[in-house]
C-alpha cells in the first residue's frame, strides 16, 4: 500500500491556474499521435487534479509530461503526481503538485499521529496534531491556503487533496484517504515512530 517512506503535505496548483498549459499539452499528444482524451478524462478534473488517467496509460502520460515541449509550458516547479487507486479501479486521479527543494514543517514538529474513524463510519483517518509551539505555524499556513486544495502524499502518490475551507487554529489536521483500519494504523505508527520520516508542507509562489 505504502510505496516509500516520505510523507508530504504540499501545495498545488489549481486547474484554473495550468489550464492552458494542459491545453498546449493536449495539442503535443495529438501531434504525437495520441488523442489526449486517451490519456486525461477531464470530466473528472477538480480542485488540483486536472482529471483521471487509466491505470495502463500511466506511462504514457508520463513521457508526455516529460517532453521538453511540456515542460516548456508548465511552471517550473509543477509535477504530475498520482492519486491512490480505488478498489477495482481502473484510472487514477492526476494532480499537479508543488514541489520545492526545502521543508518548512518536519515531523519533529508534529506531536503525535491518531486514527478516527472516518465521518462515513466506514474507513479510517489519521488524526494529526502539531506541537504546541508550531500551532501558530500551521494555522499560519492554512490561512495562506483557504479555498486551495494541498496534496497529502506518501512517497509519490497523492492519499487526498481537500480543500482548506478555513484557517486551522487548533493545530490538528486529518488525512481521509479511504484506509481501513490497518492501513490507518500502519501509517500513524509509521509517523510517531519513524524518525526518518518526514511531513513536508511546502511553500508555494502563487501564479497571478
Amino acid at each position: 500500500y505504502f510505496p516509500s517512506e516520505k510523507f508530504a503535505i504540499c501545495e498545488t496548483y489549481e486547474v484554473a491556474e495550468i489550464r492552458d498549459a494542459v491545453a498546449g499539452m493536449a495539442a503535443i499528444s495529438e501531434s504525437w499521435g495520441v488523442p489526449f482524451d486517451n490519456l486525461i478524462n477531464n470530466r473528472f478534473a477538480y480542485g488540483a487534479s486536472i482529471g483521471t488517467c487509466p491505470i495502463n496509460r500511466i506511462v504514457q502520460f508520463r513521457t508526455l509530461a516529460d517532453m521538453p515541449e511540456c515542460k516548456k509550458l508548465l511552471p517550473a516547479d509543477l509535477a504530475f503526481v498520482f492519486g491512490m487507486p480505488e478498489k477495482d479501479a481502473n484510472a487514477v486521479p492526476v494532480f499537479a503538485v508543488k514541489v520545492v527543494k526545502d521543508p518548512s514543517i518536519t515531523i519533529n514538529m508534529m506531536k503525535d499521529a491518531r486514527t478516527s474513524l472516518s465521518f462515513n463510519k466506514v474507513h479510517h483517518d489519521v488524526q494529526l496534531e502539531f506541537k504546541k509551539e508550531y500551532k501558530t505555524t500551521w494555522e499560519a499556513f492554512t490561512k495562506k491556503n483557504s479555498g486551495r486544495c494541498v496534496a497529502i502524499m506518501l512517497g509519490d502518490a497523492v492519499l487526498s487533496c481537500p480543500m482548506l475551507m478555513a484557517p486551522i487554529a487548533n493545530g490538528k489536521a486529518a488525512i481521509s484517504a479511504n484506509m481501513d483500519k490497518w492501513q490507518a494504523e500502519e501509517m500513524a505508527q509509521r509517523i510517531n515512530f519513524s524518525l526518518p520520516l518526514e511531513v513536508l508542507i511546502t511553500e508555494v509562489k502563487m501564479l497571478d
